[in-house]
C-alpha cells in the first residue's frame, strides 16, 4: 500500500489488486471484517468495488492483492431468497435497523462454457456501508446451498 494525497481534506491510499490493477481509495472506503472471512480470517480490510452490472460488485482484499470475490444480490438473483438477521448481527454490524444491512452472495465462475455460475446463498455476506463494518453470516441447514447454480447472463 502506498499513501497519497488527492486534496487537504481526502487522504486517499493505492492498494495493489491483481484484478483491477493500482487502486487508490479514499481512507474512509475501506471495508472492515473485524473477524475476516471463513477461510481468510487474516483479511480483514477490504474494499468494495460496485460492479458494472446492476446488483453486482467486487471486494477486494487489501491485505492480499490476488484475493477479489465477486458478489451479487440475491434477492436479484434468486427468486424467494431471505435472510433473517438476528439482533446480534444488526449490532456486530453497528447498525442501528437490519434495512442498514445490504447482502450479498459470493459467486463462483464456471470453468468451462455451458457451465453455470454458482452462488453462495448458505453464508452470505453483510455489508453496513453507512459505517463500513461487514462480516459472512453462515446460516443453518436451510433451502439454500453454497453452490446454487445460476445462468451467468444475470450477472454479466
Amino acid at each position: 500500500m502506498n499513501d497519497t494525497m488527492s486534496d487537504a481534506s481526502t487522504r486517499m491510499t493505492t492498494i495493489q489488486s491483481e484484478l483491477f490493477g493500482p487502486l487508490a481509495v479514499a481512507d474512509d472506503a475501506f471495508v472492515d471484517f473485524p473477524t475476516g472471512i471463513p477461510g481468510f480470517p487474516s483479511c480483514q480490510r477490504w474494499v468494495f468495488i460496485t460492479g458494472a452490472k446492476q446488483g453486482t460488485a467486487w471486494l477486494q482484499s487489501v491485505d492480499r492483492s490476488g484475493l477479489a470475490f465477486l458478489l451479487v444480490d440475491p434477492f436479484l438473483a434468486f427468486e424467494g431468497y431471505s435472510v433473517e438477521l438476528s439482533d446480534s448481527d444488526v449490532r456486530r454490524l453497528d447498525a442501528g435497523q437490519p434495512n442498514d444491512v445490504a447482502v450479498y452472495a459470493i459467486v463462483t465462475l464456471p470453468g468451462s462454457a455451458g457451465e453455470h455460475a454458482t452462488a453462495n446463498l448458505q453464508g452470505p455476506l453483510l455489508l453496513n456501508h453507512g459505517r463500513r463494518r461487514g462480516m459472512q453470516l453462515v446460516l443453518g441447514d436451510g433451502p439454500w446451498g453454497i453452490r446454487e447454480s445460476f445462468p451467468v447472463t444475470k450477472i454479466a
